[in-house]
């Protein structure tokens, strides 16, 4: 059992218990005392606090993502990602799979209770997926990037990363050149390569 399994199977453990003592945890994922007590910090630095009242128990404030959800509801929302048209593409898929994982681990129910068919996805572009990644990263941590695009791979043109726009399958980034109010949009098929720069300069 990897760490991250084992984290889920504690949350659950203390969902489904009023009271958890070390021992039993211990005994049920087959580690030692000293896993586990690290386990615990773990959820603690992940924001799920714990209480200990002769055992340990989630806090009423543990705010445990998808906890009133039904298991309909849950299949639903999996079967909206697993059919997804982003899903034919590796960036969107790898996110999609962590989501469906985060979303098994909320059902007490081994097997889903609507039946869906199951659509046959294609995993995209590697290419795109890596470009895709770097367009997010330069967002998340407000940085500036490079691109250049198949038309003219000789040059690089400087941008400021807005948002990603989604058109049925057809993905854009949406940028905007420094100095320059108006916004661009750039697809992602046209774009040979993408790098970030060290500074951001926000567009005001």
């Amino acid at each position: 059992m990897t760490k991250p399994e084992r984290l889920l199977k504690l949350i659950k453990l203390l969902e489904e218990n009023k009271s958890l003592h070390i021992q039993d945890m211990v005994d049920i994922c087959g580690v030692s005392h000293r896993t586990i007590y690290r386990d615990l910090n773990s959820l603690n630095k992940l924001k799920i606090p714990l209480t200990y009242n002769n055992g340990y128990e989630l806090s009423e404030s543990s705010g445990i993502p998808f906890k009133d959800l039904s298991t309909e509801d849950i299949d639903l929302i999996k079967y909206a990602i697993s059919n997804n048209p982003l899903a034919e593409n590796d960036f969107f898929n790898s996110k999609f799979k962590k989501i469906e994982e985060v979303l098994n681990s909320r059902s007490n129910i081994k097997n889903s209770v609507v039946e869906f068919e199951k659509q046959t996805q294609d995993n995209g572009n590697g290419d795109s997926t890596t470009v895709l990644a770097t367009f997010f990263e330069a967002i998340n941590n407000k940085k500036n990037i490079n691109l250049k695009l198949k038309a003219n791979e000789n040059d690089w043109h400087h941008f400021s990363p807005m948002m990603v726009k989604i058109s049925g399958k057809d993905i854009s980034f949406i940028v905007r050149k420094n100095g320059d109010m108006e916004k661009q949009t750039i697809s992602l098929d046209t774009i040979a390569d993408i790098k970030i720069e060290e500074e951001y300069v926000p567009v005001k």
